[in-house]
């Protein structure tokens, strides 16, 4: 029996070299009482990530010795995404772009008045206008 924490979960992870990324996925048996210290490993798999194609997909697990055990798969639901650099979020992003935004919009309207001659401009000593 299942537990419903396994029926459904969606683990997200990044990889910056997708191709050169492996997945190892295993399955363990435990008890309940010592779930976390008494794992024994009865399957697993080892994939590419840059190979799976996005999708609903299963992969065929292996025995400890690495032999595909005949009639056990585990089903998965692969996609892919790109993500822009994750330290920075992506409020602190925007909010980046419009200071720069409005920085450069400044910079515009002066140099357009430099331009004209209506700013008055210090230069060596005196005002000139």
């Amino acid at each position: 029996r299942l537990s419903d924490s396994v029926k459904k979960r969606c683990i997200c992870w990044l990889a910056a070299e997708p191709h050169e990324t492996s997945l190892r996925v295993a399955v363990l048996e435990s008890d309940e009482e010592n779930a976390s210290v008494d794992a024994e490993e009865v399957a697993f798999d080892t994939v590419v990530l840059g190979r799976m194609r996005p999708g609903y997909r299963t992969l065929h697990l292996r025995s400890r010795r690495g032999t595909r055990i005949e009639m056990c798969h585990l089903f998965v639901h692969i996609s892919h995404r790109n993500e822009p650099h994750k330290w920075p979020s992506a409020s602190e992003l925007r909010e980046e772009v419009e200071t720069r935004r409005s920085e450069a919009a400044g910079l515009r309207k002066e140099i357009s008045q430099l331009r004209r001659g209506s700013v008055t401009v210090w230069r060596q000593g005196s005002f000139e206008g």
